[in-house]
């Protein structure tokens, strides 16, 4: 026998038993008419059910369309974990004009002092608003004092608005 009918002859076994069991499986749902019925309307069923639920009033809306205001308070003081302090906020650059109101409403509101970043003495600024120079020193700081602040704030004042000069930011925490 050559190879060529032995994959010939395979095959036609392997054809004969799908025609078997495709045979078997529609009698099977002939015979159990309710259950082969069932299986069809089951996701159409499914999916009215999902519509009907998308249409449904959902307490996340507000009839006027317009949430409650929520009163934001200041940032909590930092609570030292791997070291004996800790920073509350820490931010950069610390020389920019622009951001200055910004991080004083947050000193403010959180009764906290600001204070620039000096790496011979770190613990004087215990819970207070640290200002770095850039985020490039944040991120230099960060590998040898990680868990040490609750958040950074790093500020990009190049982007502008038509005769308005906006601050974009990013957090990280």
């Amino acid at each position: 026998m050559s190879k060529i009918d032995k994959i010939k002859d395979d095959f036609m076994e392997s054809w004969d038993q799908l025609i078997v069991l495709t045979w078997k499986n529609y009698l099977i749902s002939i015979r159990s008419w309710k259950t082969t019925l069932l299986q069809c309307l089951a996701p159409v069923i499914f999916v009215l059910l999902l519509l009907v639920l998308q249409y449904l009033p959902h307490n996340a809306f507000y009839e006027d369309l317009d949430p409650p205001k929520l009163e934001i308070t200041g940032i909590r003081k930092c609570i030292p974990y791997d070291e004996d302090y800790c920073y509350s906020l820490v931010y950069a650059p610390n020389n920019l004009t622009m951001i200055e109101p910004i991080i004083q409403t947050i000193a403010k509101e959180s009764n906290m002092e600001l204070a620039d970043y000096d790496p011979n003495n770190e613990k004087a600024n215990d819970g207070k608003i640290v200002g770095f120079g850039s985020q490039a020193e944040i991120i230099d700081w960060l590998w040898t004092h990680q868990n040490v602040s609750q958040g950074i704030l790093v500020f990009y004042p190049n982007v502008t608005v038509p005769n308005i000069q906006t601050p974009s930011y990013t957090l990280m925490y």
